[in-house]
Formats: C-alpha cells, structure tokens, sequence
C-alpha cells in the first residue's frame, strides 16, 4: 500500500517537473514493493526522472535495477531504453547485402494481377 502511494506522488512530483524528487520517490516505491508488479515501473519512472534531471550515472544504475527485478517486462525494459536512448538491434543477418554493396534499383512500379502471379517450386 505504501510503494502504491509514493509512486503515485512521484508521478505528480514529475507531472509537475520536479524530476529529482520525482527520481526519489520513484525509488522508494521500489523499495517498497520488491517483487512486485510496481517494482519494474517505478524502476523506469526513476530512470525518465533522472534522465531528464541530467543524472545519467544514477539513472544507469536503476537501469541496471530494473534488469534484476523479477517482475520486469519487455514494455518496461523498452520503455528505460527509450529514455536513455540505449538502441538494440538484431544481430545483422549475413544474408543480408552490406551498405557498400550494390543493391538493385527499383525503375517503376506495376501492379500484380493475383490470378497470373504463381508461385514457383
């Protein structure tokens, strides 16, 4: 019940600007809720918070929380990304061409009729 409380006044702590407090809040709901579904969003609320208070030291750091928390989802993990502008990408397929390679241009468009498009064996 209390994690539930101080996330909710972390949230009006931000929506009013006030990231660092926000940022403490946030974390003292986690604290206050480990394992539990609150846990993982208040882990991302202090990451947005500390990000935009210019503590990107500290907001790595509840990062790195937050991938330990048991209740951690993708939206939550995608979510601290985005704030820290961490970028994940697939590892590049070998199948696919290199920018250096030359790739084929596309000179026009035409429409498929679907009853003379086959499939191939």
């Amino acid at each position: 019940m209390r994690a539930d409380v101080a996330y909710r006044v972390a949230e009006m702590l931000r929506t009013d600007g006030r990231h660092r407090e926000a940022a403490s809040m946030y974390l003292q709901a986690a604290q206050l809720a480990p394992s539990s579904p609150t846990e993982p969003r208040a882990l991302v609320g202090a990451v947005s918070c500390l990000v935009a208070a210019g503590d990107r030291k500290a907001a790595e750091t509840a990062y790195q929380r937050l991938l330990q928390a048991p209740k951690t989802g993708p939206n939550d993990l995608a979510a601290a990304r985005t704030a820290l502008r961490i970028e994940t990408r697939p590892a590049a397929s070998k199948s696919r061409p290199a920018a250096s390679e030359a790739r084929p241009v596309i000179k026009e468009w035409r429409e498929v009729d679907e009853s003379s498009a086959k499939a191939q064996p």
